[in-house]
């Protein structure tokens, strides 16, 4: 999914709701670029809950467009736009979004439950 679409999946959901990737982790609000493709953006998760929810998500996005460009690992600026790319994970390692879930929270599937 790119930003585009992740932001119009969550426009209408209220900001407090809970936000989970695989109904385990949480995102963390940290983001830059994917070292497996550095015109990925990654959005961090892990398995503590700190305020992991749709306004830190919006808001986590918004301020990657913002910021307009994120530093490639082994160098060089990449564009981050509504079209670049999300995936859920760290600098390292990451899983590609597939699809957002919306039930009593708000559910990130990535590829990791193909």
């Amino acid at each position: 999914m790119n930003i585009k679409e992740i932001l119009n999946k969550i426009n209408n959901i209220p900001n407090d709701a809970i936000v989970k990737v695989n109904n385990k982790n949480y995102i963390t609000g940290n983001f830059g670029s994917y070292r497996g493709n550095y015109k990925e953006l990654y959005l961090e998760d892990d398995t503590e809950n700190n305020n992991s929810n749709i306004g830190l998500l919006k808001s986590t996005l918004n301020n990657a467009l913002n910021k307009g460009s994120m530093s490639g690992y082994k160098g060089g600026l990449y564009k981050i736009n509504y079209d670049t790319s999300v995936v859920i994970g760290f600098r390292e390692w990451a899983y590609a979004m597939i699809d957002i879930e919306i039930n009593d929270i708000c559910n990130i599937i990535t590829s990791e439950n193909i």
